[in-house]
């Protein structure tokens, strides 16, 4: 079997996985280093106000991470700029008994998703936004190197 049959053979598998994400985005932050004043925005469209929608944080850290934890700032925004949702999240990188890492990876770096917010209904159709900021005590946090988010239909609204 050549390389290009291959390719048709999973182009299938690899759509599927990816069907039910209507927004994914990530923000890189040079020499692994997030600043505090380095708020992330991530601006997307809703298409659709008759289902609701799953967020998820993904993030990629190193092992020389200096905390367990992670404490950011969520903000989602309507069009208008009016806050529709704003919350603290303690999000654990480490287990805080043994120390282990929580996440997939290889080598140094660990990935991490997890939900931040579940079955949101948007009012209307149009752009909204989400802004991230982390709120941990160090100006410059050292060991974080991507953060983004991922909007998924809410598999509980499907019918």
């Amino acid at each position: 079997m050549n390389r290009c049959s291959l390719f048709f053979l999973l182009l299938p598998v690899l759509w599927s996985c990816a069907g039910d994400r209507l927004y994914e985005a990530k923000e890189d932050f040079d020499k692994g280093n997030w600043s505090v004043s380095q708020e992330v925005q991530f601006e997307f469209e809703i298409k659709s106000d008759e289902i609701a929608y799953d967020l998820h944080l993904s993030l990629r850290h190193d092992l020389d991470y200096p905390f367990h934890n992670l404490y950011f700032k969520y903000q989602l925004y309507d069009q208008d700029e009016n806050v529709l949702k704003e919350r603290l999240v303690n999000l654990d990188l480490f287990n805080p008994k043994t120390g282990s890492p929580i996440g997939s990876g290889i080598g140094i770096y660990r990935d991490l998703e997890t939900l931040i917010e579940e079955g949101i209904s948007f009012k209307s159709v149009g752009n909204y936004k989400v802004t991230l900021v982390h709120y941990m005590r160090p100006e410059i946090l050292q060991g974080i190197h991507s953060i983004g988010i991922k909007l998924k239909e809410n598999q509980k609204s499907k019918r």
